[in-house]
């Protein structure tokens, strides 16, 4: 199956889940008021419908900060799409686009802002990233701003056994963690990123009572059924240390600004603010 095919119906099973998928896997409070700090910032922002932005995917919490624009939702599935839409719905001035990343249908120095949250991670390393960020910096206007949440590497490497043992001992805080914590302990590299069915395979023969998950822990049913959009799938998700993904950035955006989060695991969790050089 051709990577883009797969990684379409890998979403398409998560859009199925998505509405149980929290932080850090989405962005939290704090990570949304640092973005709309931000933006607040952009001369004009105040002026209803005079910037235009640019969000890339539909995550409702960024959407919501970016009401004010005139904006397009760029997403590759068109289930993440129709979720949002019966989900959360699109402001009258937004427009849902079906598109790829890294070939966005606005012309050069268009957009005002450019928002994502974690869309280097579905890119290849360092190709993709590199591509992602040409793409952001032909489309921001001269002034313009990229606001974007990076995932990132732990400064020490860890095992899955050592996340399975964390989790264990009841000292992982919920399931968002608990994967994100595998896919990166489970990522020989980030030129080769982490196959999605590996850490199906990982989690399936760790054999982990899930009433120990739900009784003991109190994680909700509905968040652990997530993992099933990983069965099969062949869709990698990269995750560089933050010295590399800013290496593979730099040639094309300039980073003025890095915010860590507080929550667990957020100084895996960096928003950068990008300008184009």
């Amino acid at each position: 199956m051709k990577p883009e095919r797969d990684a379409l119906l890998t979403w398409q099973r998560l859009s199925k889940h998505w509405s149980h998928v929290g932080p850090p896997l989405r962005p939290a409070r704090e990570d949304v008021a640092f973005a709309a700090g931000v933006l607040r910032s952009v001369p004009h922002y105040d002026e209803v419908g005079r910037l235009i932005s640019i969000l890339l995917g539909v995550t409702p919490e960024l959407a919501a900060i970016l009401t004010r624009t005139r904006g397009l939702q760029i997403e590759h599935s068109i289930d993440m799409i129709n979720w949002a839409l019966v989900c959360h719905g699109f402001g009258p001035s937004t427009l849902p686009v079906v598109a790829d990343w890294y070939r966005l249908p606005v012309p050069d120095e268009s957009a005002d802002l450019v928002v994502g949250d974690g869309c280097y991670s579905t890119a290849s390393y360092p190709d993709g990233y590199a591509r992602l960020s040409r793409e952001i910096a032909r489309a921001l206007k001269p002034g313009g701003k990229c606001v974007m949440r990076l995932f990132v590497l732990p400064a020490a490497a860890e095992t899955a056994d050592a996340v399975i043992g964390d989790l264990k001992r009841g000292q992982i805080g919920n399931f968002n963690v608990l994967r994100w914590r595998l896919n990166m302990a489970l990522q020989p590299s980030a030129a080769a990123g982490v196959r999605l069915a590996d850490t199906w395979k990982c989690w399936n023969s760790a054999q982990v009572d899930m009433r120990f998950l739900t009784d003991d822990l109190g994680w909700p049913i509905e968040s652990l059924h997530v993992m099933d959009a990983y069965r099969d799938s062949d869709t990698r998700y990269t995750f560089p240390t933050l010295a590399d993904a800013r290496r593979a950035i730099s040639p094309f955006l300039c980073e003025t600004a890095c915010y860590f989060p507080s929550y667990e695991i957020g100084d895996r969790c960096p928003t950068v603010v990008l300008e184009r050089l």
